[in-house]
């Protein structure tokens, strides 16, 4: 319970502030360990090095009695003869005259806060004593004002690193607050055309991140303006028909007096009717494509689906007074699913059907590891400003091209384009005005 209020209670925390707390934290934790073996080793430093000066102080004297003198850098020198009596020399205050001798040992006496290190030795060829006294009290506050210094350098460091740090981490966290603030905007204002503006162009992790946003809007902004172009046409294709049925069926009820009035009304609204179920049944199977990103396949025998179309559909061709002509290799295998292919194939082909002149000429043939499917006409073609918009939906080109009687929704090249896509194929155009036009499809063999 305490770890989930605690959590809750950080989330609300700025990430800025959450990095700078947590950096500082572990810098402070290292600087507190190493601080604390900095002090274990100094202690053990500065008693090694003031033992050895000590020692080597009261040796050089015992070696030379002669330059025995009562205080030289920092140390107390103190003789005494056999009966213990102080001859020469001169002791710190605080400190014990009357402690034991204790031969070529280093001892320490500490009282108070006050320590001192004291060696004994007895002077070369007589019977008195040397003592040799170092007080620590003088080393100590120099090394307490040393790290007094250390300690206040080091807050001074320890606040400009926190500073330094979390401007650092804000200005590298500023593209995740545009970030936020341009989906709040995107969200209040509904326009996807936003985008992050970034100020300088760093390769860091953050700014791929909102450069990765920005891509992922020009998708949103894309598939957004899709749809609503798909809206308005559905609305606009649809629109039509229903006028004419409601004109029609008005006109029947109000103004036909015969059965065969009310007929010639009835014929117009069915006509429409199945126009619109056309529509509405071509939409919903390529709103079903379009969700798809796989498709079931299996191997099929691609020129015999071709043969049999175009045996199914050649009465067709002849009672509109059109030469088809036609070369399809046998036996020519792939792997796809076989009713999708023959709805690409029907489509291409009515489109020929409908704008050709004359002839139709199909041919089915292997190039290296390919089965390449043509489709060509003779008819008035599409010009280079219209091609790359044929895949669109509810697209057609012009009225001279689309007659009424040629007239269609506008949505079967989109699935032809889809379908191909799915079985990892690809197609092409070819096409000049008045010179005809030839669709190609190239299918993976392998």
């Amino acid at each position: 319970m305490f770890l989930k209020k605690m959590n809750r209670f950080l989330s609300k925390i700025p990430v800025s502030i959450r990095v700078t707390v947590w950096f500082t934290s572990v810098i402070v934790i290292l600087f507190l360990i190493i601080l604390s073996s900095l002090i274990l080793i100094e202690d053990k430093v500065v008693n090694d090095l003031s033992q050895k000066e000590l020692v080597a102080a009261v040796e050089e004297i015992y070696e030379n009695p002669e330059k025995f003198e009562n205080f030289n850098d920092g140390i107390y020198y103190i003789k005494y003869n056999e009966q213990n009596e102080i001859i020469a020399g001169k002791f710190p205050k605080d400190f014990d005259i009357a402690l034991a001798f204790s031969i070529e040992d280093i001892n320490i006496y500490q009282v108070e806060n006050k320590k001192f290190l004291y060696y004994d030795t007895r002077l070369q060829d007589e019977d008195d004593w040397i003592r040799g006294i170092y007080p620590l009290g003088k080393v100590q506050k120099e090394i307490e004002t040393l790290w007094n210094i250390a300690i206040a350098l080091s807050v001074l460091f320890l606040i400009f690193v926190v500073i330094v740090g979390y401007r650092i981490i804000k200005n590298a966290f500023k593209p995740v607050k545009q970030i936020s603030n341009t989906a709040l905007e995107i969200k209040r204002s509904k326009d996807f055309s936003n985008r992050i503006e970034l100020e300088d162009s760093n390769d860091d992790e953050i700014h791929k991140m909102a450069s990765t946003f920005n891509e992922m809007l020009d998708t949103v902004e894309e598939v957004f303006i899709h749809e609503k172009q798909f809206s308005s046409d559905v609305s606009h294709e649809l629109r039509t028909p229903i006028t004419v049925i409601l004109a029609q069926s008005d006109y029947a009820l109000q103004y036909s007096d015969t059965v065969e009035e009310a007929k010639e009304s009835l014929e117009v609204i069915n006509r429409h009717a199945k126009r619109m179920t056309n529509l509405i049944n071509q939409i919903m199977e390529l709103s079903k494509l379009e969700r798809q990103k796989e498709i079931e396949k299996e191997r099929i025998n691609l020129s015999n689906i071709v043969l049999q179309l175009l045996e199914d559909y050649k009465p067709l061709l002849e009672s509109k007074n059109l030469n088809l002509v036609y070369n399809v290799e046998k036996d020519l295998r792939i792997q796809g699913n076989k009713i999708m292919l023959e709805r690409v194939f029907l489509n291409i082909l009515m489109n020929a059907v409908k704008f050709t002149k004359t002839n139709i000429e199909i041919s089915l043939t292997r190039e290296d590891k390919t089965a390449v499917l043509k489709i060509r006409d003779d008819g008035i073609g599409i010009s280079e400003e219209n091609k790359k918009f044929i895949w669109e939906r509810f697209y057609q080109v012009n009225d001279s091209r689309n007659k009424e009687e040629n007239k269609g929704s506008g949505l079967g090249l989109s699935m032809v384009k889809k379908i191909v896509d799915l079985h990892s194929a690809t197609i092409d155009l070819e096409s000049e005005l008045e010179q005809g036009t030839c669709f190609t499809i190239k299918f993976n063999m392998q």
